[in-house]
């Protein structure tokens, strides 16, 4: 829609007044100004259709009859120009719709009044002079369905056929911006993509289990207009069409897909092909066309060569921001007290909705999550996140493990599962992008967790599964009793492993009490290892009632400012009765003060204090701000 403010001043009538004026009157007379525009235009019911703007016969351009608000407005179906009717006039009759729009709209109001510009009624009656061509038969020949990444309808093209021997295409309602790839719902989880000129080709190189895409409209298609993004990081091989159309669209795409680390090839056409020689025409002539890909990849498709000029640096996607990489094999591991899994299900739930992790960005994906123990307790856990955080429907899938992965046999049915669960998953609009295994022990019952050799068979079969699916496995484990010798078994976790991280607990000396919870990142894979990443505290909350009438609980996780005091420091006074009460549960500054009869200022001041110790820290309760002790956690909930 044009901005009146871009016209110049008109005389004798407010210039808005005669902008709505006119464009109403175009409005109530819409055919007969397509028709005066475009003799050859094709009226039907809702729209009126013609080649181009030039006025040529054909389906690429349609401009909208309807009696709604669409009315008048049109597009261009090849190259995606769009606007309204005095947009339509303007570039008709080769005038500026933005500095030009004082005139504009002058011819538009004298057509109305019955008396078009000379200019324009030359135009008009020279066009109308020519010998109007037999409008050829239309017969729809294939109709191109564009999804999303779930399968979920976004828009059609169709392919029409001329009794003249020419093509059309029609996409109804007009081109979505951005242009989406075709194909997507099928390729987009693969590491490598063909993509060549026309949907037609896709289906073609699909059938015989290619993965491939192309660009909406074809050999003209804009570009820079078309979300090139599913593609990134992947390796994309062009095989353009055997003609100079096919081969420029394809020189265009080079740079835009290596900005975005794709590695890019573009495939000889073989010797001896016609004009217009494609990928269907390869498919339809019985050619081996994996052979003819072959340079990409080996037999079974999993091995890449490069040679040493062709290797350029390529973005890898992460999950989660110099965290969790896209896909590969992540652990966390802690002491039982720690709540491994009270902040693995955070995290999972916060990737899944996709909100930041400590300020880092993240993909959402959905998370599929093998409890091989403990499955009714991370049911009450889940549930306490969901109350806690006002999560609605998550895209995860909590699974009571029945398989031991040391045995050949089951990985039958965990994979037949696994499947199932992808497949559900998808539908949320969410491809399943985790899948956690709580906890490595139990999966692998009855390897000996000290041989090197068996924990890295196991951990290989691990990653190979998270390469196959394209997906990120995260591991839970334990540490033995001495929690400073780390994870229990082989040291083989932290080498396998692209991301290894320890939840640390710290007591005072003689206390069983914990008095700190932190996160601590041992290595992450070409990112910054060995630093504290945060702490964290346990909070009980309550989710329900017993038979009996007493609570039912659970815990979820705060994160918190590392303390600034040496563990062992102590309190004394009010800061130590101040701590005591909060152990009870969250408190306002008021209902501290109230309790030990202090002024307000002076305990929010002790607070404050204990706050940046990180003895203690505040959150939102509802619209009010309340305190915790750091310690705070509910023995019965540890794990």
């Amino acid at each position: 829609m044009l901005d009146f403010n871009d016209a110049g001043r008109l005389p004798f009538e407010d210039a808005e007044a005669r902008k709505r004026r006119v464009e109403q009157a175009i409005h109530g007379n819409i055919r007969e100004f397509v028709r005066y525009l475009f003799p050859r235009a094709r009226l039907q019911a809702q729209d009126a259709r013609i080649g181009d703007l030039s006025g040529a016969r054909g389906e690429s351009l349609s401009v909208s009859l309807a009696r709604d608000e669409t009315c008048g407005r049109w597009i261009d179906h090849a190259t995606g120009d769009r606007g309204d009717c005095f947009a339509l006039y303007a570039r008709v009759h080769a005038l500026d719709a933005r500095r030009d729009f004082a005139t504009v709209l002058a011819e538009c109001d004298a057509w109305a009044g019955g008396n078009p510009a000379p200019r324009a009624e030359v135009r008009h009656s020279v066009e109308a002079a020519r010998p109007v061509e037999p409008e050829p038969e239309r017969t729809l020949e294939a109709r191109y369905v564009y999804r999303d990444k779930a399968g979920r309808k976004v828009c059609e093209v169709n392919r029409w056929a001329l009794s003249n021997g020419k093509k059309t295409f029609a996409v109804p309602g007009g081109m979505p911006s951005p242009r989406p790839l075709y194909g997507l719902e099928r390729w987009h989880a693969s590491d490598i993509v063909v993509l060549v000129e026309g949907e037609k080709c896709v289906d073609a190189l699909a059938s015989v289990g290619i993965d491939a895409t192309s660009l909406m409209g074809g050999a003209n298609t804009s570009v820079e207009k078309t979300d090139l993004t599913p593609l990134a990081g992947k390796t994309v091989v062009l095989w353009p069409d055997a003609d100079d159309p096919g081969r420029k669209l394809m020189a265009g795409l080079e740079g835009p897909l290596r900005a975005i680390g794709c590695r890019v090839r573009v495939v000889a056409i073989p010797s001896g092909k016609g004009d217009g020689w494609d990928a269907a025409d390869a498919v339809a002539e019985g050619m081996d066309v994996a052979a003819f890909l072959a340079p990409e990849a080996d037999a079974s498709g999993k091995i890449l060569h490069e040679l040493w000029p062709d290797i350029a640096f390529v973005y890898e996607p992460e999950l989660v921001e110099e965290l969790f990489p896209r896909v590969g094999l992540a652990t966390i591991y802690g002491p039982s007290t720690a709540g491994k899994t009270f902040v693995t299900l955070d995290w999972m739930a916060a990737i899944a909705t996709g909100k930041s992790l400590f300020g880092k960005d993240t993909e959402p994906v959905g998370v599929l999550y093998l409890a091989f123990e403990g499955y009714y307790g991370i049911r009450k856990r889940i549930h306490g996140i969901k109350q806690e955080k006002h999560l609605g429907p998550v895209a995860l899938e909590l699974v009571d493990a029945p398989w031991t992965l040391s045995e050949p046999n089951d990985w039958t049915g965990l994979m037949a599962h696994i499947q199932a669960a992808r497949a559900r998953l998808e539908t949320t609009g969410f491809g399943m992008g985790i899948i956690v295994v709580d906890t490595i022990t139990a999966a692998y019952a009855g390897i000996d967790a000290n041989s090197q050799a068996e924990v890295t068979k196991a951990l290989r079969q691990l990653k190979r599964l998270a390469m196959d699916l394209k997906c990120l496995v995260l591991v839970i484990g334990h540490t033995g009793k001495d929690t400073t010798r780390g994870m229990v078994g082989s040291f083989a976790y932290k080498s396998e492993s692209d991301t290894f991280i320890e939840l640390r607990t710290e007591k005072d000396e003689g206390e069983d009490a914990i008095k700190r919870r932190s996160i601590y990142i041992e290595k992450v894979k070409d990112g910054r290892s060995d630093f504290t990443l945060s702490d964290y505290a346990l909070i009980e909350v309550r989710i329900g009632t017993k038979p009996n009438g007493k609570p039912i609980t659970t815990c979820v996780v705060e994160y918190v400012q590392p303390a600034r005091k040496k563990s062992g420091t102590t309190y004394s006074g009010a800061y130590q009765q101040i701590i005591s009460m909060l152990q009870d549960g969250p408190m306002t500054t008021w209902e501290v003060a109230d309790k030990l009869k202090l002024d307000r200022s002076n305990v929010g001041k002790k607070l404050r204090s204990l706050e940046d110790d990180g003895a203690v820290f505040s959150r939102e309760d509802g619209k009010r701000k309340v305190w915790v002790a750091v310690a705070h956690i509910l023995p019965s909930e540890s794990e």
